[in-house]
């Protein structure tokens, strides 16, 4: 529309292209990034890349579950401290009512019963 380069002079000349084609390795592609390289350089490069970002992931995971769970318990701690009893066993009772809640909502999600059923028989085998 508002272009200033003419449509001709966007277009390669047309003796080009077969000599482009020519010039083609199919050993070696034009690549953008690190060109010159083979086709099996790039098969190695992606399985690396694939082995590292996933390590790397898996690292990152751990170290942040880690650093987690220890804050958990410093948190509990300190909680702990600075609550008189009464309001202990309502933060407990409160806890145990999410947790309930959390469950019976992932039970109705998974398309399971609302409770587990149990089997009250014991078997001597």
């Amino acid at each position: 529309f508002g272009s200033s380069v003419s449509r001709a002079s966007a277009m390669p000349d047309i003796r080009e292209v077969a000599d482009r084609w020519q010039r083609y390795d199919p050993q070696r592609p034009s690549y953008r990034f690190l060109p010159n390289r083979t086709k099996r350089q790039t098969a190695q490069l992606t399985a690396a890349s694939f082995v590292f970002f996933t390590a790397t992931g898996w690292l990152m995971t751990m170290y942040f579950k880690d650093r987690a769970d220890s804050k958990q318990g410093w948190w509990e701690q300190r909680a702990r401290e600075g609550l008189p009893p009464d309001q202990v066993m309502m933060r407990d009772a409160q806890v145990d009512a999410w947790r309930e809640i959390m469950l019976k909502a992932r039970r109705q999600r998974l398309g399971l019963p609302e409770r587990a059923p149990g089997n009250c028989q014991i078997r001597d085998d």
